[in-house]
C-alpha cells in the first residue's frame, strides 16, 4: 500500500511540475531580472552622485575665480583648461574660452600669473606657461629682472638680471613690471631665496600657483 501511495504521490508531483513549471520558471527570472534592475539602478545611482560631487567640485572652483579683484579693473574671459600634453606639460596647454582671445594677453588665475596667450582658433587657445621657456620682466621692490628658468622639484622660479646693490629681502612680493605686453601689478610669488654672485645676486620667487593642477582660468582683455 505505501508503494502505492508512494508511486502516486510521484506522479502527482511529476503532474504538478509539468502543469505549473513555466510559471515557476518564469518567477525565478522575474526575481533575476529585478535584482538585475536593483544593481543597475544602484550603479547609475553611484554614477550619478559622483557626477554631481565633481560638479560641485567644478563650480565651487568657478565660484573662487569669480571673486577675483583684478576682474574688476581690467576685464577678464572666462576659460578652462581642456587639454595638456604630458610630454610639454610645464610648457604649454589648450584652453576652451567663453570668447575669442588675442595672442601675448596674460593668462592668470586667483593665485597670479599663469602664462600668455601663444595663438588662438575661435574658442580655443594655446597657453604659453610661464615655467616653460618665457622671459618675462618682472619687478621687485624698485629692481627689475628676468623670470627665469622654473625648477620642477623646488616650485621656484630663478629671477636673474639683478645686481647685488639692489635691497630685496625674503618675503618681498614679485609682480609683473610692466616692460612688455603684459600689464604691470599681476602678482607672481614672493621672495624664497636669495644667492648672491659676485655684483649679481640670483632671486628665487615662489608662485602660489599650482601649476601640476590647472583648471579655470582667466585671460585679461
Amino acid at each position: 500500500m505505501n508503494k502505492v501511495f508512494r508511486g502516486f504521490y510521484i506522479i502527482l508531483i511529476i503532474f504538478l511540475f509539468i502543469i505549473f513549471h513555466s510559471p515557476i520558471i518564469n518567477l525565478i527570472a522575474n526575481i533575476n531580472t529585478l535584482l538585475n534592475h536593483d544593481n543597475r539602478y544602484t550603479m547609475l545611482e553611484k554614477t550619478y552622485n559622483e557626477r554631481i560631487d565633481l560638479l560641485k567640485k567644478e563650480i565651487s572652483e568657478y565660484e573662487k575665480q569669480t571673486n577675483l579683484p583684478i576682474s574688476k579693473d581690467n576685464g577678464v574671459i572666462l576659460s578652462k583648461v581642456a587639454l595638456r600634453n604630458i610630454y610639454d606639460f610645464y610648457d604649454y596647454l589648450i584652453i576652451n574660452t567663453t570668447s575669442i582671445v588675442e595672442p601675448k594677453k596674460a593668462v592668470i588665475n586667483e593665485d597670479g600669473l599663469v602664462g600668455i596667450i601663444k595663438s588662438n582658433e575661435k574658442t580655443n587657445a594655446k597657453v604659453s606657461l610661464i615655467t616653460g621657456e618665457n622671459k618675462i620682466s618682472v619687478k621687485v621692490n624698485n629692481s627689475f629682472g628676468l623670470l627665469g628658468a622654473y625648477n620642477k622639484k623646488t616650485k621656484l622660479f630663478k629671477i636673474n638680471n639683478i645686481n647685488n646693490y639692489e635691497k630685496i629681502n625674503i618675503g618681498d612680493v614679485v609682480t609683473t613690471s610692466g616692460l612688455s605686453d603684459i600689464p604691470e601689478g599681476i602678482y607672481i610669488g614672493k621672495v624664497e631665496k636669495i644667492n648672491k654672485k659676485g655684483i649679481k645676486q640670483i632671486v628665487y620667487v615662489k608662485s602660489l600657483v599650482d601649476f601640476d593642477n590647472l583648471n579655470y582660468l582667466y585671460v585679461l582683455k
